[in-house]
């Protein structure tokens, strides 16, 4: 059925992660012996690979002709038809994704570790909310969705009416990105973490709960799409993308600078500039008491020091643990009020430490 002889066959199981050694052991085991889940993950993978055919009941059948290139991790194999896609915004992790699928002198040798605060109990929730979500994806129109959220920012739980757009998996957790009614009760854009939504019901768009904005672009067929998302974060650094954009000045200190920050990649609009540039910047951008104030600051740092200017998301969190951990070796000059924030956070901290 593969188009290979059963030597091929087994001698190809070398470059995936079953384990030749064991596999008259895996032929002689019970077929299915796996939980519903997986079996329904792996059935529906097998028919995206063209392996069988999605029927009607979430029956599958056998297909007429075998895809090529199925049996394609062997250099012997390997076609283009067989080649598997990952849809990274990150072109680099492609690459990551198809190496850790493989085993070299019998070992894994390529390992991808991200830190992840969700709590393992809440792991299997989360996959059933992107099971549904994949669901109403596939649905036309699709649906908005009623969401039971444990607000962190409210400490309490609410609903918000959304139209779910796309997941985004940033830094330690999972996100449901939306439009609709924030747990503020305010109709915008929200991020909303898988683990802490605790219910999600679809709703037809006759629903009187919708918020009036989403029933306009509903009518009008202009319901966002991932795309608009991708567009909004370019512009700005930062995952809060609804938030207000803020020109940021930074100043480092250039050992720091030439060991960490000098020749890598943070953001489209994170560029270095010069010292007279800075001051420009100081000028147009601060208010005239700010601007003085400023100015006599930078007076005193040297122009051999590495300056850089970015567009931010104000109050986006991921943007302030970053400079929180470039401490001591950053300043913040622009906005000044970013700046007064990481003043209150240093004093802070000095109460922790200082005598």
């Amino acid at each position: 059925m593969t188009g290979c002889s059963e030597l091929e066959w087994r001698e190809s199981l070398s470059q995936t992660a079953c384990n030749p050694d064991n596999l008259e052991e895996l032929l002689e085991s019970r077929l299915f012996g796996v939980t519903r889940r997986s079996l329904a993950e792996d059935l529906k993978t097998l028919a995206e690979l063209g392996c069988l055919k999605k029927g009607d009941r979430s029956q599958y059948d056998n297909v007429q002709t075998w895809p090529v290139g199925l049996i394609a991790r062997s250099p012997a194999f390997t076609t283009s038809q067989g080649a598997m896609t990952f849809n990274f915004l990150q072109p680099d992790l492609a690459a990551i994704a198809e190496n850790l699928s493989q085993e070299l002198g019998g070992y894994p040798r390529f390992f991808l570790q991200v830190e992840y605060v969700v709590p393992k109990m809440t792991l299997d929730a989360i996959d059933d909310w992107q099971e549904q979500l994949k669901q109403l994806w596939q649905q036309h129109p699709i649906p908005p969705v009623l969401l039971t959220y444990n607000s962190a920012k409210l400490e309490r739980m609410v609903e918000c009416v959304i139209y779910p757009v796309c997941i985004y998996y940033v830094q330690r957790a999972v996100y449901l990105v939306g439009l609709g009614r924030n747990p503020q009760g305010e109709v915008n854009w929200y991020n909303y973490r898988c683990d802490r939504i605790k219910n999600l019901e679809s709703l037809p768009w006759t629903d009187p709960r919708i918020p009036q904005p989403l029933i306009l672009h509903y009518r009008n067929q202009t319901l966002p799409t991932p795309d608009y998302i991708q567009d909004q974060m370019a512009q700005g650094w930062g995952f809060d993308f609804y938030q207000p954009n803020l020109l940021m000045l930074l100043r480092f200190d250039p050992r720091h600078h030439r060991r960490y920050i000098e020749e890598t990649e943070r953001h489209e609009t994170f560029e270095a500039i010069s010292y007279k540039q800075a001051q420009q910047l100081i000028k147009k951008q601060a208010s005239p008491g700010e601007c003085q104030e400023l100015l006599k600051i930078l007076n005193q740092r040297s122009e051999t020091d590495a300056y850089y200017q970015a567009f931010y998301r104000e109050g986006d969190p991921n943007v302030l643990m970053r400079l929180n951990a470039w401490r001591p070796y950053v300043e913040v000059f622009l906005p000044w009020k970013l700046r007064e924030r990481m003043v209150g956070d240093v004093r802070q901290e000095w109460g922790f430490y200082g005598d």
